[in-house]
């Protein structure tokens, strides 16, 4: 099935056209080196703060758009300007009357308490547990990254909730449950995704699949300012745009195949 035929059967259903939800990138720069990352490849960069703002305004002027994420590939926490960006969309919403859901998603290396109450979402990748952890996200420490989601567990208030997710890759079931079982106390929620590579689809492991969401659902602008169809796109392989040349609100989806080789809507 390729993107068109897909598209088709979202206009027949009545999805809407264009998506609510906007991975917006501050950088694709990692202190890790987890075994699950596909990300490896792209020149590594720090959004501008004029990018940021011209991102900021095209998708003000996107009425539909209602849930902006502050992360795609990299760890968001290090560019030094991501406290302005939080504020930013906090004061502008404020202004235009209009409820912006925001989230952070990080891998808990640095601490996060800043963000506290200033973002109603906080996502924090994990590993596994302990030993696990550190296995498979080579550069972290598990004491370090249980600390710091422990202090925000702590110290927040109503607003901003906690959820912890980790990529299954080989960890037996058993494992699993133990993961879940040992966070569902600590934090909001707690999500296990199963590995996505795009090399899975080689196998055929793609071939039976539904409709993904993703593409009438989200967008993803890059750090240096490309627009690409989802969170999945790392690479910036389906780039099909850029807020430089155009505005998000004329942007149309590409026509190719680029969705047969994704395994994400299998999982």
């Amino acid at each position: 099935m390729n993107l068109n035929s897909i598209l088709r059967a979202y206009d027949a259903i009545g999805l809407p056209k264009f998506p609510v939800t906007v991975n917006l990138e501050p950088t694709n720069a990692c202190q890790l080196r987890c075994k699950t990352c596909y990300r490896q490849g792209r020149p590594v960069g720090f959004m501008s703060p004029e990018m940021f703002h011209l991102a900021a305004s095209q998708i003000y002027e996107v009425p539909t758009i209602s849930i902006i994420k502050l992360f795609l590939a990299g760890e968001p926490l290090l560019h030094p300007g991501l406290s302005e960006m939080v504020d930013h969309f906090s004061e502008k919403k404020t202004r235009l009357g209009k409820r912006y859901w925001t989230q952070i998603s990080t891998n808990g290396s640095i601490p996060f308490t800043d963000y506290i109450d200033r973002v109603d979402s906080i996502n924090v990748s994990l590993g596994g547990l302990g030993q696990r952890h550190e296995e498979n996200r080579a550069g972290s420490s598990w004491e370090a990254v249980h600390q710091n989601i422990m202090d925000c567990a702590e110290t927040r208030r109503c607003r901003t909730k906690i959820s912890v997710n980790m990529v299954q890759t080989d960890e037996p079931d058993s494992e699993i449950e133990q993961f879940m079982t040992y966070w569902q106390d600590k934090v909001d929620s707690v999500f296990v995704a199963r590995y996505h590579s795009p090399k899975l689809a080689v196998s055929g492991a793609c071939q039976k699949r539904g409709q993904c969401l993703y593409l009438h659902h989200s967008i993803a602008i890059l750090w240096d300012g490309r627009v690409t169809t989802c969170c999945s796109d790392l690479q910036g392989a389906n780039a099909y745009g850029d807020i430089h040349a155009g505005h998000l609100k004329g942007m149309k989806q590409p026509t190719g195949a680029l969705c047969e080789t994704c395994d994400v809507w299998k999982l």
